[in-house]
């Protein structure tokens, strides 16, 4: 256990050293995390407000509220947490250094385990902390209940995590094509994508019946404890995590806590043990490549050398990068997908269709409402990725060969910026088409949607590679320094709360104050972001030589 300490403490230290030792930077960590707990409590704390509100008049107990909180932050952690895992256990250049060293393969995989519990305490506070809090100073709970909560947080992470840990571990055991990467990282990928698509239908299926009227009016009635465990039941310790906080004030709050622990430590034991025999046979030749041999003919080699822009090469060279390096595609490319497959069968979960939003959108009272909200939606969906806010942080130290070449400082910019803004438009399309043929939308009004958020992109990227120049990071020594320990990330997901927030006064202004219909919605909105973008691009162009400078 001492080994998994030691080298847990010096992993920690290679991914966080920016926070031990630069004040600076430690202070836009803590600074960053406030900002994110803030913004939890004026969506989730309001919401868990309300809702206890709403259920003390019915006549209901709240305590579901509790349980409904653990249930989806385990979920948010068990579906967030796939790619970083790969990453993290599989992909991580400290590999090679690590599998030498007198250490078995169980006790590796637990110290990366443990780092990446810790960036799980980030995100799950966003949805976890306000809900807790919310509800214990709407019950008014005795001190026991903030002791069991801050010990129920800590612990309930692991399951989850463990599940996704034993997922992964056993697919890449199993799975030949691991042993090329670069086959391996798509695989991998499609794999993540389907499972994550495949979760979702399970839930929505589980729970068809139950998202009806009449349904919640009988459940919220009748079977209280039987929806308590409804919601619970996908994790073994949420059940008991929720019971301890909502009776913490007798007998069954302690045990249920010391339940809620055994069960975590009892799937960290079954983790370890089976790590032990799967993660060394899953990892070994992940850091070999292999490379297709073919004999070029004279009119391939003048094909492939046609002179092209600067511009243009940079874009395919960016695109190579993202697919052909597995931490690369893993954590921009198949990440960048989750999102809008979550929100696809949230929206689908109603009456099992999504019908129910054509009739938004085909009344012409409605239509211009519904494209400022499907705009407001993809922005914040797609522009949540990391890929422009780790466009010059992922070149690493290799960045100063851009120093070299004979390209100009305003290209290297905006090929960049380019890159994450096709890379998005591409996902949106195929969620816009997804969304077009199964509902039935308009095409009218899904092109017009697509346009708008195509723009509205434009500036999210753009901001996003501005800001990772500023903040750029090429001395990175782990992947998961370069994707989970910046508070770049967070600042570009508060910022894009913030154009959110704007977007959605500016869409109520036109529609409630000025009562616009779908057209004058899109063209105003159209035109006030193709300003913003040409101003925006004027001044990088004119300041880029000066941005790019910065970067050491």
């Amino acid at each position: 256990m001492s080994k998994i300490w030691t080298l847990t403490k010096v992993l920690l230290k290679l991914n966080y050293a920016d926070f031990l030792t630069d004040k600076k930077k430690r202070a836009a960590y803590v600074f960053s995390f406030a900002a994110i707990l803030f913004v939890g409590f004026l969506l989730f704390g309001s919401i868990t407000h309300a809702m206890y509100e709403g259920m003390i008049h019915l006549g209901q107990d709240p305590g579901m509220i509790i349980a409904m909180g653990l249930a989806i932050a385990s979920i948010w952690v068990f579906l967030m947490s796939i790619t970083n895992i790969l990453t993290v256990f599989y992909y991580s250049n400290d590999i090679e250094m690590l599998l030498p060293l007198p250490l078995k393969p169980a006790q590796i995989i637990s110290a990366k385990f443990l780092t990446v519990l810790i960036t799980q305490y980030v995100m799950s506070s966003f949805i976890l902390l306000p809900i807790f809090i919310t509800y214990g100073l709407k019950s008014g709970a005795f001190i026991t209940y903030y002791i069991y909560m801050i010990f129920i947080y800590i612990l309930f992470p692991i399951v989850p995590l463990v599940l996704a840990s034993l997922l992964m571990t056993v697919i890449m055991r199993y799975t030949n094509i691991g042993k090329n990467k670069d086959r391996g990282n798509i695989f991998i990928g499609i794999v993540s994508i389907l499972f994550i698509v495949g979760i979702n239908v399970f839930l929505q299926w589980k729970n068809k019946s139950s998202f009806s009227e009449d349904a919640i009016a009988d459940y919220l009635a009748n079977n209280q404890s039987s929806l308590l465990v409804q919601m619970t039941n996908y994790f073994p310790t949420t059940y008991f995590g929720a019971v301890a906080l909502v009776e913490n004030a007798n007998w069954k709050g302690p045990l249920y806590v010391i339940i809620f622990a055994l069960i975590s430590f009892i799937f960290f034991v079954l983790f370890y043990y089976i790590a032990e025999r799967t993660y060394l046979k899953g990892v070994i030749g992940l850091s070999t490549s292999t490379a297709k041999k073919e004999v070029i003919s004279a009119e391939g080699l003048q094909k492939s050398t046609v002179q092209s822009s600067h511009l243009k090469a940079y874009v395919k060279k960016e695109f190579k990068t993202l697919f052909r390096t597995p931490q690369f595609f893993l954590n921009c490319i198949v990440q960048t997908f989750v999102m809008p497959i979550m929100l696809f069968f949230i929206l689908f979960v109603q009456d099992g269709n999504l019908k129910w939003i054509t009739g938004y959108i085909d009344n012409p009272k409605s239509a211009g409402l519904a494209i400022g909200v499907g705009l407001c939606a993809s922005l914040f969906l797609m522009g949540s990725n990391v890929i422009a806010t780790t466009s010059f942080s992922r070149d690493g130290s290799s960045w100063f060969v851009n120093r070299y070449l004979p390209v100009k400082a305003s290209d290297i910019f905006f090929a960049k910026a380019i890159t994450a803004w096709l890379i998005n438009v591409i996902i949106l399309a195929v969620f816009g088409i997804t969304m077009a043929v199964v509902a039935g939308i308009s095409p009218v009004f899904m092109v017009l949607w697509f346009l708008l958020s195509a723009n509205g992109l434009l500036l999210i990227n753009l901001i996003g590679t501005r800001w990772d120049a500023q903040t750029a990071d090429i001395h990175w020594d782990t992947e998961q320094k370069l994707f989970k320990s910046r508070y770049t990330t967070l600042w570009n997901f508060l910022a894009n709360i913030l154009i959110a927030l704007v977007i959605v006064a500016g869409v109520s202004l036109l529609y409630f104050f000025l009562h616009v219909g779908l057209w004058v919605m899109f063209i105003v909105l159209f035109v006030m972001f193709t300003i913003v973008n040409y101003i925006f691009i004027k001044i990088l162009k004119l300041g880029a030589e000066r941005i790019l400078s910065n970067i050491e």
